[in-house]
């Protein structure tokens, strides 16, 4: 009784060691187990945008320089910021791939795959920022409705702290979506040069290469 009591034991040590074997039962995964033809990619859109105006809070940490959004207003252009971020996504599913088979090397039973991470689908078209009122710039006056993106920086937590133009920012994020179009993702505007802003409306209207848009507005960002 003994003998066969070790040996059960033996049994299930080896169960839980040993690696399984893959073959015959049907699953959806993307473990190395069953490779790479069972996926069943799962795809978001952005459903929804939240916008807020603050400042960027530069610190050092470590020897090193950090960049942050905070939501501490400021009217001095150099600080003075906004965030759009991605605040709800919609996910759908695509089937690319036939399922993977596989099989425990010991007992057949149902196994917990790793989910494959959702992909973001979605390009920047275009970026348009505007303000109701009339604004001088340098010696040039912008109409209330006018573009005003050339004007504009952007950053993102996502991206190289570095500032780039809002086209710079396009061309990134069109290379990979990820930038901005995962959850949580965000831009971050800044004036590019000082232009007095005084108590306004800004909107800014993002399409997207499936020709959503999305309009938001904020009137807690001017410039003393």
């Amino acid at each position: 009784m003994k003998a066969k009591l070790g040996l059960f034991r033996i049994g299930i040590l080896l169960y839980l060691l040993l690696p399984i074997s893959c073959s015959e039962k049907t699953v959806e995964c993307s473990d190395s187990c069953c490779g790479d033809s069972g996926l069943e990619q799962e795809y978001t859109t952005i459903d929804s945008l939240s916008i807020i105006a603050g400042s960027i809070e530069t610190t050092q940490k470590n020897g090193y320089e950090t960049i942050e959004f905070t939501k501490t207003l400021s009217s001095d252009w150099e600080t003075a910021a906004i965030n759009i971020e991605v605040a709800e996504l919609l996910y759908f599913s695509q089937r690319n791939l036939k399922p993977s088979e596989f099989q425990f090397s010991f007992i057949s039973s149902a196994y917990a795959c790793s989910p494959v991470e959702p992909k973001p689908t979605q390009k920047i078209e275009s970026f348009v920022i505007t303000s109701d009122i009339d604004l001088t710039i340098g010696e040039e006056t912008y109409a209330s409705g006018t573009d005003l993106s050339k004007h504009f920086i952007a950053m993102s937590k996502f991206v190289s702290q570095d500032p780039m133009s809002i086209e710079g920012f396009i061309a990134e994020q069109n290379d990979e979506v990820y930038f901005f179009g995962t959850f949580g993702s965000s831009i971050w505007l800044q004036l590019n040069k000082y232009i007095k802003m005084p108590q306004q409306t800004l909107t800014i209207q993002i399409t997207f290469d499936d020709q959503s848009t999305f309009e938001l507005i904020t009137k807690d960002f001017s410039i003393q």
